[in-house]
């Protein structure tokens, strides 16, 4: 009897035992089944956020592409939460630090893993304004990021912000001071960067007080910040491209409709009027160019007087050369004027100031010390002033098609002085047409044409300053170009017509030589 109950007891036991088996064995499922469904939370969360990112980062790199004024800018952040970027106050963002303006890129509402809106710093130098500074490869960002991942050179990073942690409150009814948005009035916790973005990230960043210190931590309760950067290299890699295709369209149309031969470049010493200079190869590309030679002979003597009363201007000139320069083109825009050519014409409104101010520079009672005192308000630099702002209406009349607007942009000046260019001997206006010889190569890994040679001309832009250039002194082009695209032998009677561009891939050249070269061929293979 007692051995039966015994038995049992073990059965009862051995029972239990295996009940509490299954729920151990359940738990631990459930555990891993929990575990394992949170990590695929997580990196869902992480797959959407990096995916809102790069989208967004795309976004501002093709509107900083595309933008029709002023390649390179950027819109202001949205400090208002309604999808659209700030305009401008004065000739500044009203904050340098707010929401995506993602209506305005013309984005989907992008959300990050935790189903926030995406934040927005911007550097101020690339704020969309081409009143107040110029925009080009030279620019530079000031913004930087520290921590796991430091990057210099920033022109833009955009923030996903995560879940709320402690301390933060996203209310878009509660308010209060924000420090991000300069302490003026209160305003919902929604719109406080400081509820979204952590340590200086949230940081005040207005036109008086920028912030340009950004902060990428490891991840933890009181962090939880993720973001993406714009450096120089991504954002002008495509902007440099463009302002090249656009010179490109330039020339290859003034070729089609001159029998499929090119303009003289524009001496490398004219930086005041770019104007295009017989038998010059090479040089900057031309604001203006004509095959009348009398035509020439006035925008040549024009720029002979302008730097005779700069040189005036600024104590270094002399009244003889003010007096000869003075009658050269009072001389040269009489015979214009008297002379008239069909094409291109030129009209009194030009001819007439030029005239004037030649005859006043030639009067001997008009001297030099009259110019230095008075150096923007004397009567010769107001008549050259008129002169030039008519000019400066007439593209098509001087020899660009209608289609080539890059020369009267707003944003051509800031682009001048790195645009070089080349003409074949053959393809120049005396030439025959016909590679007989003097016809372009371009080698090396960054020519985006097939073949390497028997180019009509070549176009380069030079990149932002490499090595020990300074750009300060604009007549020099190995302040701006490098390696075979510089050198006396691009300045002789018969230059060089070899250019050599490398790929930025290719790190170690492309650290020496990063100018961008493109060939003109008449749209055969230099598309």
């Amino acid at each position: 009897m007692s051995r039966r109950i015994s038995n049992s007891s073990q059965l009862q036991r051995g029972a239990a035992l295996m009940v509490m088996l299954v729920v151990v064995v359940l738990g631990t499922i459930t555990l891993l089944v929990s575990q394992m469904n949170s990590a695929q939370v997580t990196l869902d969360r992480n797959r959407t956020t990096a995916d809102a990112l790069a989208k967004a980062k795309e976004a501002l790199i093709g509107r900083a592409t595309i933008d029709i004024t002023l390649p390179g800018s950027l819109p202001c952040p949205d400090n208002n939460n309604d999808g659209s970027a700030d305009l401008l106050s004065g000739n500044d963002c009203p904050n340098y630090i707010g929401r995506l303006p993602w209506k305005t890129l013309g984005l989907p509402d992008l959300r990050d893993g935790s189903g926030e809106r995406l934040w927005y710093a911007l550097a101020r130098n690339f704020r969309d304004d081409n009143s107040a500074h110029p925009l080009n490869s030279d620019s530079q960002g000031n913004l930087s990021l520290s921590g796991l991942a430091p990057v210099n050179n920033v022109i833009a990073i955009v923030f996903a912000p995560g879940n709320v942690i402690s301390g933060q409150s996203r209310s878009d009814t509660l308010t209060a001071i924000c420090a991000s948005l300069k302490n003026t009035p209160t305003v919902a916790h929604s719109l406080c960067a400081s509820n979204y973005l952590e340590s200086g990230n949230a940081n005040l960043s207005t036109a008086a007080a920028p912030n340009t210190a950004y902060q990428q931590n490891v991840l933890s309760d009181t962090f939880n910040d993720q973001m993406i950067t714009i450096t120089h290299d991504q954002l002008f890699t495509p902007v440099e491209m463009r302002i090249a295709r656009e010179a490109k369209n330039c020339l290859d149309d003034y070729a089609t409709n001159n029998a499929n031969k090119y303009p003289w470049a524009a001496d490398t010493t004219d930086t005041s009027f770019y104007y295009s200079k017989s038998n010059t190869l090479f040089g900057r590309l031309p604001k203006h160019q004509t095959p009348d030679n009398d035509v020439r002979d006035m925008l040549n003597a024009l720029n002979a007087l302008q730097v005779a009363v700069t040189n005036c201007a600024s104590g270094t000139g002399n009244q003889a050369t003010l007096v000869a320069t003075g009658a050269n083109l009072d001389n040269t825009a009489s015979n214009v004027k008297d002379n008239q050519p069909t094409s291109p014409a030129i009209p009194t409104s030009v001819t007439n100031p030029l005239r004037t101010a030649g005859d006043r520079a030639k009067d001997a009672n008009v001297t030099c010390s009259d110019i230095n005192a008075n150096p923007s308000g004397n009567s010769i630099q107001t008549n050259l002033n008129t002169a030039l702002s008519a000019l400066n209406g007439l593209p098509s009349s001087l020899g660009w098609t209608a289609s080539c607007a890059l020369i009267t942009s707003g944003y051509w000046p800031d682009w001048r002085d790195q645009v070089f260019y080349q003409v074949a001997q053959d393809f120049a206006p005396t030439g025959a047409a016909s590679c007989g010889g003097s016809c372009l190569s371009v080698t090396g890994s960054g020519n985006p044409a097939a073949g390497s040679g028997n180019y009509r001309a070549a176009l380069v832009v030079a990149r932002q300053k490499i090595n020990l250039q300074t750009r300060a002194i604009t007549t020099t082009d190995s302040q701006f170009l490098e390696g075979d695209s510089l050198g006396d032998n691009r300045h002789a009677a018969t230059p060089s017509r070899n250019f050599v561009a490398y790929s930025p891939s290719d790190s170690n050249k492309f650290s020496q030589v990063n100018d961008l070269v493109l060939c003109l061929d008449g749209k055969v293979n230099c598309k």
